[in-house]
């Protein structure tokens, strides 16, 4: 399937949390130092329902038998025809609720098959600072989306819906449709604002151009320690970054921040 990249749909940075401690610290490293971004699998996240949406089948028992036809050809091709035939008709006798375990099962195997990179649409969500930046002790990367990598890989927005998606397995509908159903997370995650480069390929990390990663936002509360652990890392990059300080507003529940160096 093409996507098309639109600039003018895409925010101008990216942004992601991280800790600064235990093995979060050598993660961040690898991001700032050696311009490696960890891609992980939709299973290991934080959302038991991220990127499984609910499977049904509805339709005729002539479409259900050539969709179970298409499905033995694709995961069973070392059968021969008659094998394939007599396979897809024993899916076909078993009981509809058997048919659906195993379909949600092979669901679940392919979440656990991609690879996922997440980012934020803006350094300012303090809950996203609580979550994933340890309590504002960690820091806030800005990536620019202006650059080659970004329109090589293009970054996906993340929906939130008040009901769970779900498809037919019998007609799913355009390969469009079940990008939207991956994408689409409940609406109590909407403070994220979150956008995904998501991968068909063992989980691991993916090389990125240094120029891509051009700032880091210090939490209100990163040690001093930190800071200049932080600061190290900039200096073995070998290429500068803006560096700025998240402060707690006093009049408001919100975050400024003020570019340091």
């Amino acid at each position: 399937m093409e996507v098309r990249w639109e600039p003018e749909g895409h925010p101008t940075n990216l942004y992601k949390f991280r800790s600064l401690d235990g093995d979060g610290a050598e993660f961040t490293r690898q991001i700032v130092v050696e311009s490696k971004l960890y891609l992980a699998s939709p299973a290991s996240f934080n959302d038991p329902f991220d990127a499984l949406p609910n499977i049904w089948m509805k339709g005729s028992v002539r479409k259900e038998l050539a969709y179970f036809r298409r499905l033995t050809r694709t995961y069973r091709p070392d059968l021969s025809r008659s094998e394939r035939l007599h396979f897809a008709a024993s899916l076909m006798a078993m009981p509809r609720e058997a048919k659906l375990r195993h379909l949600r099962a092979g669901a679940q195997e392919t979440v656990e098959h991609m690879a996922v990179c997440s980012f934020a649409q803006s350094p300012s969500q303090v809950l996203m600072w609580s979550h994933y930046a340890k309590n504002h002790t960690g820091i806030c990367l800005r990536f620019n989306t202006a650059h080659h990598f970004f329109r090589a890989s293009l970054p996906l927005e993340v929906k939130y819906s008040q009901v769970r998606p779900g498809y037919n397995a019998i007609n799913p509908g355009p390969p469009e449709h079940l990008v939207d159903l991956l994408l689409t997370k409940a609406i109590f995650w909407n403070y994220e604002k979150e956008w995904r480069l998501v991968e068909t390929k063992d989980v691991g990390t993916r090389p990125f151009p240094p120029e891509a990663l051009d700032g880091i936002y210090f939490g209100c509360r990163t040690s001093t320690e930190h800071k200049e652990m932080v600061r190290r890392w900039v200096v073995a990059r070998g290429r500068p970054l803006e560096l700025h300080q998240a402060v707690a507003e006093i009049d408001t529940f919100g975050l400024k921040f003020e570019r340091v160096e």
